[in-house]
């Protein structure tokens, strides 16, 4: 590589180094400010400037025998008519499957590629339909809820195929998109505790239970009714 092939590539690591910090110190930025129904929608118009893409889906989601089970969802410049269309082909999603079998996963997918097999027919109607021509799907464990984060990614442009090095980007930032909500849900809980009350407290959880975050009064309480309860989950009487 000659001197100056290697001055711009220096530069081109630095000015990405550069766009880097700004995303990471606007993200946690926002993960403060932004109250806790904006956030996620603030947060992915942020990503958006960096890594390009059209519409997202983020939430959590269980690996079970018949397919991927989401507990929650928030969309992102998509219909909610495609998470009751999705339960009828998600036993056909071989991605979500692969993006669950490992603690943390990034992957890229070539939607008409990866759903070619005559038994993915409906996978891929169901792409064409909401224009899911290519997308990008980073997975992280939560072992103690027992349950993947993730968030996708999607590109309506069926040439505008998932690159290495942007695969590379998000699998660097999706740990912090999940850090920021994490930090964004427990600014959440300390606004609506400004004003503490005995034997009071508070969490946040999905309608299947999954506890995203509890204050240590909470667990008390918890533990107090259900000597047992080990976390993770709400009791299932609860």
């Amino acid at each position: 590589m000659g001197v100056k092939a290697r001055t711009v590539q220096t530069a081109q690591t630095a000015h990405m180094a550069a766009d880097m910090n700004h995303f990471l110190l606007d993200l946690y930025r926002l993960s403060y400010e932004r109250p806790l129904g904006e956030f996620q929608d603030a947060a992915l118009r942020l990503l958006q400037q960096v890594l390009p893409f059209d519409s997202a889906a983020w939430g959590t989601a269980i690996e079970a025998g018949g397919g991927v089970t989401t507990h929650n969802i928030h969309l992102h410049r998509q219909p909610e008519e495609i998470l009751s269309a999705y339960e009828q082909i998600r036993h056909l999603d071989t991605a979500a499957q692969a993006a669950s079998r490992r603690p943390r996963s990034t992957l890229g997918i070539h939607a008409r590629r990866w759903f070619a097999s005559a038994e993915q027919a409906a996978m891929r109607d169901y792409g064409r339909r909401f224009q899911l021509a290519n997308y990008f799907i980073a997975s992280n464990l939560d072992s103690r809820a027992h349950c993947f984060n993730w968030v996708t990614l999607y590109r309506h442009d069926e040439e505008r195929h998932c690159l290495e090095h942007e695969r590379a980007l998000l699998d660097t930032v999706s740990p912090h998109l999940m850090q920021a909500l994490a930090i964004n849900r427990l600014a959440h809980l300390e606004r609506v505790n400004a004003e503490p009350r005995d034997n009071t407290g508070r969490a946040i959880a999905d309608l299947r239970g999954v506890l995203h975050h509890a204050d240590a009064a909470f667990c008390d309480l918890l533990r107090r009714e259900w000597p047992a309860w080990n976390g993770g989950r709400l009791p299932d009487a609860l």
